[in-house]
Formats: structure tokens, C-alpha cells, sequence
């Protein structure tokens, strides 16, 4: 089953709701989930999942577009998800992806 439409947010802090600076979509948290919104077309575009199933509790944008961070709500262990942003020449977003599990460096 894939998610259609998400009613409603979690939005808990200020940083909570940011803007694509490339398309100017809004990306903001509904529990487990990231919803990616378009003003421009009014309606949800994408839902970015967390890894572990915990609420995201704030999101931002890389200065140029190209990554999203997305922070989550834990009492132990939060983690940060990014995901590498792609668009074609309209300047749409075209995927998301995360990229590959980073390790520690000894």
C-alpha cells in the first residue's frame, strides 16, 4: 500500500517547516513521516519515511538545494536522515534518495 495524501503535521519547533531554495517547495513533518509540498501546484508531492519509524522533530535545506537533513525526536539516539535532492532543467525535483550509511572514521 502506498501513502496517497498525509491530513495533518507534527510541527513542534521553529525549525520544523523549511523551503526548497531551488523550486520552492515546502517540506514538513507528520510523525514518521517528511511531506514534500508545492504551493505553486497545491498539492503533496512526496513522503519521505524514517528509517526507524520515529517522529521527525526538525528539517532544513542545504544552502544550494542538493540535500535535505531531517532530524528526529528520540529520547535515545536520534539519528539525522539526508537525502541527496536531483532535479532536471525545469527545476523540478525529480528523486530523493539516501545516500549510502556513512561510518565512523577510526
Amino acid at each position: 500500500m502506498q501513502l496517497e495524501k498525509v491530513i495533518g503535521y507534527s510541527c513542534r519547533s521553529p525549525n520544523s517547516v523549511a523551503v526548497n531554495p531551488i523550486t520552492g517547495d515546502i517540506v514538513y513533518p507528520a510523525g514518521c513521516y517528511l511531506v514534500v509540498y508545492s504551493p505553486k501546484d497545491n498539492k503533496q508531492l512526496k513522503f519521505l519515511r524514517s528509517r526507524t519509524c520515529r517522529p521527525f522533530y526538525c528539517v532544513t535545506f542545504s544552502p544550494d538545494g542538493t540535500y535535505l537533513a531531517a532530524g528526529e525526536q528520540a529520547f535515545k539516539q536520534p539519528e539525522i536522515t539526508i537525502w541527496e535532492l536531483t532535479y532536471d532543467k525545469n527545476k523540478e525535483q525529480t528523486e530523493s534518495q539516501e545516500p549510502q550509511d556513512l561510518q565512523e572514521a577510526t
